[in-house]
């Protein structure tokens, strides 16, 4: 995005030539046939696309959702999830193909709540981005599946990311979050991506800073695996909350972020946790310290640290109360004084 005439950061609305940039790399990338929107609806649909006060009975949450989004509707919720409720679990829309003008518009949702993301220092996105199958140009050619509440393809999908996000018996993997999806990229740990999404040509989806990427799988018929098995990439799922929590806190001042910034954020909250027990302290300590480079030299950091742990107050709220003691001061100031 280096090559565009974007607005000073940090934005209110996303800029019309990033949503155009964004939208025709996307559509550059996609092939013929449909393409499946994932969304999470976890704080509520997209605008518009609200669904309210669904009858209990089977069926009618599909059917709420495949009339608001006038597409077909494939939930990845299993009865087994006993603690979740479908009505806030992730699914698919189909989009028709890549002229579809849902698409433009789903770009437009994901920018603007990782701005708001960025404005509050945390948020969930509800766009896990864009995904085809290999095989769906060829059953593209019947007519049938363009109609709502008829599209096997999706059904298939639905069933396959369904499978992917289990780990062991218990386990969910929140693989619907792009935040999630791209950590594991990132820290690879042994998962073969093509072989993982065997069958989807394309998962495409949005990063921290505003770059479309891209996961491809193999072609041929999709298993029923799941994309980790038990205990799988534990310490990087667990680490993730402060570390995304992190990247929004950096990024209400700084746009786009260090491309080794995942593994630098990874490191400070390491260390943070030796002290501090919850996610938004830590986050807030990984972003100070990545910020302020003087900050973790601090002399009274410690000391600031056990307060915190005895009194359970905010880590924000202490930096604010101490950061002139370190702030635009070298990483050595206080070893030159000495």
């Amino acid at each position: 995005m280096t090559d565009l005439d974007l607005p000073p950061w940090r934005w209110d609305t996303p800029p019309r030539v990033l949503l155009d940039h964004l939208t025709g790399q996307l559509t550059a990338q996609l092939h013929g046939g449909p393409a499946y929107l994932l969304v999470h609806p976890a704080f509520g649909d997209p605008p518009g696309i609200e669904v309210e006060d669904v009858e209990p009975r089977p069926g009618a949450l599909r059917a709420a959702r495949e009339s608001a989004w006038a597409r077909p509707v494939h939930t990845l919720y299993d009865r087994d999830f006993g603690r979740h409720q479908e009505a806030t679990f992730p699914y698919l829309v189909r989009l028709a193909d890549a002229q579809d003008p849902l698409l433009a518009s789903s770009i437009e949702w994901a920018v603007q709540e990782h701005l708001v993301a960025c404005a509050q220092g945390n948020g969930a996105p509800r766009i896990g981005g864009w995904l085809q199958r290999h095989d769906d140009e060829e059953e593209d050619a019947d007519p049938a599946p363009s109609t709502v509440g008829h599209d096997p393809a999706g059904t298939s999908l639905a069933r396959q990311l369904t499978d992917l996000m289990r780990q062991g018996s218990k386990s969910l993997i929140r693989i619907w979050d792009r935040r999630v999806l791209h950590t594991l990229r990132l820290a690879g740990q042994g998962i073969v991506w093509d072989k993982a999404l065997r069958g989807i040509r394309g998962w495409h989806y949005l990063d921290h800073d505003l770059r479309l990427q891209t996961l491809a799988g193999a072609e041929g018929q999709p298993g029923r695996a799941h994309l980790l098995a038990a205990g799988q990439c534990a310490d990087v799922l667990g680490l993730c909350g402060a570390v995304h929590r992190a990247q929004y806190l950096l990024l209400r001042h700084r746009f786009p972020l260090p491309q080794d910034i995942h593994d630098t954020l990874t490191e400070k909250v390491i260390t943070a946790r030796r002290s501090l027990d919850y996610v938004e302290d830590q986050a807030a300590y990984a972003a100070e310290a990545v910020s302020a480079p003087a900050f973790e030299h601090w002399p009274r950091l410690p000391w600031l640290l056990g307060v915190l742990q005895r009194t359970r107050q905010e880590m924000s709220d202490a930096l604010d109360v101490w950061r002139a003691e370190w702030a635009g001061k070298p990483a050595d100031h206080w070893r030159a004084q000495a």
